[in-house]
């Protein structure tokens, strides 16, 4: 297989010394990546900073950020702001044309230059640097507005207060900086500046010419055109007031593109190419998406990357009948025995389920088998066959709980000759609904029998329902359970604290509790949950309001009256022992007492549990519906 490869290379800075140990040369290299194809060239540009304009350490008050003017002397560019964080903070800077004057609240009037994450505070007197590069060129004369904020709210910016806003506080030869205000983020939050304030920091900038520069290279511009064919590194000197050094590493690389060995396929298979991500691909089919299906013979794959640069690579596709292989069909055999499998192709290798390596394979247990062999092309063909050795089967399924009076069907299929289930029946199939082991045996076309069991399990919904009482000091909470179904019972007792069982022994808080109570009643059929307030002596909850239902027993009509209530939301539903609610009533502004009639005359004879819940708790009444 033949390979073709156009290399290419990227571009990474590496800032050496990007500041000297000495205030007087700050260097600075760009750009600070770049990618190349071998061949190509880029250039590499230094530029020195000056020392930057302090303002004032130590401030003497804070808020979130601050806007400020910068008047330029002369032509210059704010390379970086160092400032004075309380701590550690993320940081936005902001710019605009012209004074910030007049734009506090406007945002629509400012520039986003960039954010800065988790900026540590070195602390006062040394200010922080920001790394956010500013790169704003201000030419001579022109005053330009920064704001300089924390966009944690919970963290402030140190400044110190003013005299007058607008009032230059430092200067030099190139640069002046002048009383700003006090800000909320973003832009005063809606709110008001604070007026005025002198934001504390340096200032950091540079000015066209006035440095020396000694490249590797031996060039002695500011600039470089460079264009190597393997990884360098290019340094620099520059001499400005000082002595300071930086450096700029090209490294080397090149696009790849691997389509993968010659191969071949059987049959009539097929081979999907795949030359990788790229930004472009020509293919020996004269596609251009990243895969394709193969062609017989060779094929080719070039790709293009983002800056141009190409790779190619070439694979050889081979086709070859695919062999055939057939266990037979599905056999049963009643009783103990054996049966032989012959899987034909002599000459091929063999690879059968059971673990066998040869052509034929003898089997003594029920079950599926399968084999898979490869012949001297490396095709591979493979076939699947079920032997049932003994009885057939029967599976009724798990044990099952059916909820609410559910039935379900057991059905063993059809193709049997003779069935019998353990009620008597013959069918195929049985619909039940009541607790009870079922079994069922069967003789099938070939006289091979078989049985199967099952438990169903008849159940109901659970039915939460329980009383509580408390001691004077609203200490002690003492519960009685009255739920229907339980499975298992979890008390929460608002403190914090759960007990399990139906009826847990007296619960003692650590202060007087006022709170809810809850009990959760669960069963295979679900759950249900009462929450009762516990109160400070005698019984809380449901005993909070007197509750008569009359007639009871009736024949379907009830009245309730409901008097005591202390909350405007009441809620009433009937429930049969099964869990399922069969009547539900919803009432607001009750007052203090509530009538109403609760028809159930269609409903079934029996017993019922009638729940009413207040806001401030529930209760629970046996009705029960005559003929």
């Amino acid at each position: 297989m033949r390979k073709f490869t156009c290399f290419a290379f990227a571009f990474s800075l590496l800032l050496l010394g990007t500041h000297s140990l000495r205030a007087q040369c700050i260097l600075s290299v760009s750009p600070t990546a770049d990618t190349l194809c071998l061949g190509d060239s880029t250039t590499i540009s230094a530029s020195v900073a000056g020392p930057g304009l302090f303002t004032v350490m130590g401030g003497t008050n804070n808020h979130r950020g601050n806007m400020f003017d910068l008047t330029a002397l002369n032509t210059l560019t704010i390379l970086e702001f160092a400032g004075s964080p309380m701590a550690t903070t993320n940081i936005a800077v902001y710019y605009r044309v012209g004074t910030f004057v007049g734009f506090e609240n406007n945002s629509a009037g400012w520039t986003l230059i960039g954010t800065a994450n988790n900026v540590v505070p070195i602390g006062s007197p040394t200010p922080t640097p920001i790394p956010v590069p500013i790169n704003i060129t201000i030419p001579a004369g022109q005053t330009y507005g920064f704001y300089v904020t924390s966009t944690n709210t919970a963290v402030s910016l140190n400044y110190s207060n003013g005299t007058t806003l607008g009032n230059v506080y430092a200067s030099d030869a190139n640069l002046q900086f002048r009383e700003g205000k006090g800000m909320e983020y973003p832009f005063c939050a809606g709110g008001s500046p604070f007026s005025p304030r002198i934001w504390n920091g340096r200032i950091t900038y540079s000015t066209p010419g006035g440095a020396a520069y000694l490249w590797s290279t031996g060039a002695t511009t500011p600039s470089i055109t460079v264009s190597p064919g393997a990884t360098t590194t290019y340094t620099v000197t520059a001499t400005s007031g000082g002595t300071c050094n930086g450096s700029s590493t090209i490294t080397v690389n090149a696009p790849t593109v691997d389509i993968g060995p010659d191969t071949s396929y059987c049959g009539g298979g097929s081979v999907t190419l795949d030359a990788g991500a790229a930004s472009s691909y020509l293919w020996s089919t004269g596609d251009t998406t990243q895969t394709i299906t193969g062609m017989v013979g060779a094929n080719w794959a070039q790709v293009t990357d983002a800056f141009g640069c190409t790779a190619a690579d070439t694979m050889v596709i081979s086709q070859y009948p695919q062999p055939a292989v057939n266990l037979g069909p599905d056999t049963l055999l009643c009783g103990l025995g054996s049966y032989t499998l012959d899987a034909g192709n002599p000459g091929a290798t063999f690879v059968w389920s059971t673990g066998g390596a040869g052509q034929t394979e003898t089997v003594t247990a029920s079950g599926t088998y399968d084999v898979q062999l490869t012949d001297s092309n490396g095709c591979q063909s493979a076939d699947t066959v079920s032997i049932l050795i003994g009885n057939p089967a029967i599976d009724l399924g798990p044990d099952t709980t059916l909820c609410n009076a559910a039935s379900t069907i057991l059905d063993i299929g059809p193709g049997w000759t003779s069935i019998l289930w353990s009620n008597g029946s013959t069918n195929s199939f049985i619909n039940v609904n009541a607790t009870n082991t079922y079994s069922v045996a069967a003789i099938d076309s070939v006289g091979c029998t078989t049985s199967d069991s099952i438990l169903i399990t008849a159940s109901a919904n659970p039915f939460a329902s329980f009383t509580i009482s408390g001691d004077a000091g609203c200490i002690t909470a003492s519960v009685t359970n009255n739920s229907l179904h339980v499975g298992t019972a979890l008390w929460i007792w608002g403190d914090g604290n759960t007990s399990s069982g139906a009826n847990p022994g007296p619960h003692t808080y650590a202060a007087p509790y006022f709170g809810d109570v809850t009990l959760v009643i669960t069963n295979d059929c679900g759950s249900d949950t009462t929450t009762i307030p516990f109160g400070c002596v005698g019984t809380s909850g449901p005993q909070a309001m007197d509750i008569r239902v009359t007639p009871n027993p009736s024949h379907g009509q009830f009245q309730l009256t409901c008097e005591g209530l202390n909350d405007p939301h009441l809620h009433i539903a009937v429930y049969n022992l099964q869990g399922q609610c069969v009547y539900s009533h919803a009432a607001q502004g009750t007052g203090p007492r509530f009538e109403t009639t609760i028809d159930l005359r269609t409903a079934a004879q029996g017993t019922y549990l009638l729940r009413v819940t207040s806001d401030s708790g529930q209760s629970t009444r046996r009705i029960v519906v005559e003929d």
